[in-house]
Formats: structure tokens, C-alpha cells, sequence
């Protein structure tokens, strides 16, 4: 009696094949579910916050900037981050993720990248406005005595 060929998927064998294809297919599963949790309900930070992070993972750098400004909104629409140091920390980390997400140049990420000037600049236009809140409102920061 012969062994059983490799699977007809691929060269790597049906082990491999199969794990790949379970792999994208719980990927769509997932952000599937992702898109209907963040479009169907008022999504809260962390949900934002997990969909950057997905997205990153696959590599759709477009989706993922999408999701970490959107994570930023979130947070700024919690109330009391301009006067709470715990709270605009967290605004400080999530708006350091989002510059990070910012910063691949445009037309080097992956295929299908679509990012334009208009992203970066929508992005620059919301830090500009987060600034000049806290600059205007004397807002609490995280070093004491509210030194630089």
C-alpha cells in the first residue's frame, strides 16, 4: 500500500494547509464580528482599542490608524481626561499607538495600504485639538506639582 499524497492545497502538506486556512478563516470570523460590535453599538475605548490591534496584525496598516484615532475619540468622549491624571495617560498611551500606526511611510506598508495625506492629516489635526485643550484648561498631567 502507498503513503497518502500531500493534500491537494498545497506543497507543505494537509497539517500546514489546514492550519493556514483555519487561521484566515477565524481572521474573517473575527473581524467580522469586530466590525458589527464597533458599527451596531456605542463602542467603548478598549473595543477600538482591540480592533487597532487586530488590524495591526494583519498588516492593514489603513484599518488600523482608522481604529486607533477612533480609540483616541473614544476616550476624549469618556469625559475627564482633561482633568484626571490616570485618565489623560490613557489618552497619552493610546495617542502614542496611534502616532506609531502613523508613522510607516506612506506607500511602504503592505499591499493594499491605501493611506493618504488626508489620514495623517486628520490625525495631526486631532492631536492639535487635544493640545490646545489641555493648554487652554490647565489641564492635570502625570509629573507632580504639574511641572513639564
Amino acid at each position: 500500500e502507498e503513503p497518502i499524497p500531500p493534500h491537494a492545497r498545497g506543497e507543505k502538506g494537509v497539517e500546514e494547509d489546514d492550519v493556514v486556512y483555519a487561521d484566515r478563516n477565524l481572521a474573517r470570523k473575527m473581524g467580522n464580528l469586530l466590525t458589527r460590535v464597533t458599527s451596531t453599538t456605542a463602542a467603548e475605548p478598549k473595543t477600538w482599542e482591540v480592533s487597532a490591534l487586530f488590524y495591526n496584525t494583519l498588516g492593514n496598516l489603513t484599518q488600523a490608524r482608522e481604529c486607533h484615532l477612533k480609540h483616541c475619540r473614544a476616550l476624549q468622549a469618556k469625559g475627564g481626561w482633561d482633568r484626571k491624571a490616570a485618565a489623560l495617560d490613557e489618552l497619552a498611551d493610546a495617542a502614542m499607538h496611534c502616532a506609531e500606526a502613523h508613522c510607516v511611510p506612506l506607500g511602504v506598508g503592505p499591499a493594499g495600504d491605501t493611506s493618504d495625506k488626508t489620514q495623517i492629516y486628520t490625525f495631526a489635526m486631532w492631536c492639535r485639538s487635544a493640545h490646545k485643550k489641555v493648554a487652554m484648561d490647565g489641564a492635570v498631567g502625570s509629573t507632580p506639582s504639574g511641572e513639564p
